[in-house]
C-alpha cells in the first residue's frame, strides 16, 4: 500500500502485507465520525462506504467487517464507484447474529 493511500484512510487497520484494508462497524458502540478503526468503529455501513470512498480508488481491496447486531439500512455499493473488490463480511462466525434489514 503506499502511504498516501494510507494516510487518506487514516486511522483504519490495514494488515501488514495482506494489501486489504478494513473498516470495522458496530452497531451499537460505533460512532458514525470515528475512523473506522478496530477500537474505533463506524456506526453504519453507510459510514464505512462513504470513508472509502473518500479515499478513491486503488487496487487494495476493502472489508467492512460487521460486528454483531442488527444494521436497519439501506446498503448500496455502486460498482462504478471504483474498481475496487468489496467485501462486506460478519465478525462472528455464526451468521444469524449479525443482520442487515432494510431502512
Amino acid at each position: 500500500l503506499t502511504a498516501d493511500f494510507e494516510s487518506r484512510i487514516s486511522g483504519a487497520q490495514i494488515p501488514t502485507g495482506s494489501g486489504l484494508l478494513t473498516l470495522y462497524v458496530n452497531p451499537d458502540s460505533g460512532i458514525d465520525t470515528n475512523v473506522g478503526a478496530e477500537d474505533a468503529p463506524l456506526r453504519t455501513i453507510a459510514a464505512a462506504i462513504a470513508r472509502a470512498m473518500e479515499a478513491g480508488p486503488g487496487p487494495e481491496p476493502l472489508r467492512i467487517l460487521l460486528a454483531p447486531g442488527l444494521y436497519r439500512e439501506k446498503v448500496e455499493i455502486n460498482a462504478a464507484w471504483n474498481d475496487r473488490l468489496w467485501i462486506l463480511e460478519g465478525s462472528d462466525p455464526d451468521p444469524a447474529k449479525t443482520v442487515i434489514s432494510g431502512a
